[in-house]
């Protein structure tokens, strides 16, 4: 009888200690959210009191940190790994809004230009990469092949 007291006793101090601990954590918890509170009620404050040229830098700013943190690798790692001998990339652009790039490229002659197109694209074919206008160079000697192709 003694044995099961003492179990028992031990066993309500664990209940006490972990429900302190827990306590404590919740009132850990409810310091953060109020102090995350007044820092956006501050922040939206400030935001309320800045002039149209702070806003419109500010806005500017995030622009720029977009850029930055944009997946270039990707977009680049395309064409680095496209490998067709004859054909050279002019020019590149690409608008980050809408995901479509352009590039200009130049060749000996169009079945080139075609096979670089479809290198673009890859394995699976997804025609992603196609080329949207093209001329023959005839006054340049050797004649080549100029084509804008464009990324959907």
């Amino acid at each position: 009888m003694i044995v099961a007291l003492l179990v028992t006793l031990l066993t309500l101090k664990i209940w006490i200690d972990k429900s302190q601990a827990v306590q404590s954590e919740i009132d850990k918890l409810e310091k953060l959210q109020s102090t995350l509170k007044k820092q956006n009620v501050e922040k939206q404050e400030k935001q309320n009191s800045l002039s149209p040229q702070e806003i419109q830098r500010a806005k500017d700013h995030e622009k720029i940190i977009a850029s930055l943190n944009y997946p270039w690798n990707q977009i680049f790692g395309e064409i680095e790994q496209t490998q067709e001998s004859g054909v050279a990339v002019l020019g590149f652009s690409h608008d980050q809004g809408s995901g479509a790039s352009q590039l200009t490229a130049e060749a000996l002659n169009t079945p080139a230009i075609i096979r670089y197109a479809k290198q673009l694209n890859g394995d699976n074919g997804d025609g992603r990469w196609y080329i949207s206008n093209y001329q023959v160079q005839a006054q340049n000697l050797p004649q080549t092949v100029k084509a804008n192709l464009l990324s959907k």
